[in-house]
């Protein structure tokens, strides 16, 4: 069933430089700077699709790229509308549905990624505005 599902969606979806192994596929990302990009493994259990599948990006498990720390949850929050960032993605089993795709979880990754990316942005403005601008709420615009 798994074999079968894949090879499916890979006829339909996939992009030609995703490569397709017994039990994962890599995929390269690339992503914008100041990230490093590299090579997302997803890995499908035995009872693919009914299972969500796991991954890695460049040998990190999934569950350590989407945690956040706490002096950014409320940015967090804010800016991708999650309470949070493992229970309300596609890895999550509650999430997970027979009807989920690759080309989802992917494009979910970048989402986050994105989303990390703008947190930061708005820390660092945070800490510019209390040195320099006081009062003036600068990181509302980002």
């Amino acid at each position: 069933m798994r074999r079968r599902r894949l090879q499916n969606e890979k006829s339909k979806q996939w992009p030609d430089d995703w490569q397709l192994f017994d039990n994962h596929v890599k995929i390269p990302i690339v992503l914008p700077p100041p990230l490093t990009s590299g090579t997302m493994v997803v890995t499908f259990p035995a009872n693919y699709p009914f299972k969500g599948p796991s991954f890695s990006f460049n040998d990190h498990a999934s569950d350590i790229i989407y945690r956040t720390s706490p002096i950014f949850h409320k940015d967090m929050t804010h800016i991708s509308n999650k309470a949070c960032l493992c229970c309300d993605t596609l890895i999550c089993p509650n999430n997970w549905y027979c009807t989920s795709r690759i080309t989802q979880v992917v494009q979910e990754f970048m989402d986050i990624t994105t989303y990390k990316v703008r947190v930061v942005e708005r820390f660092l403005c945070k800490r510019l505005q209390e040195y320099y601008l006081h009062g003036i709420p600068i990181h509302e615009y980002l």
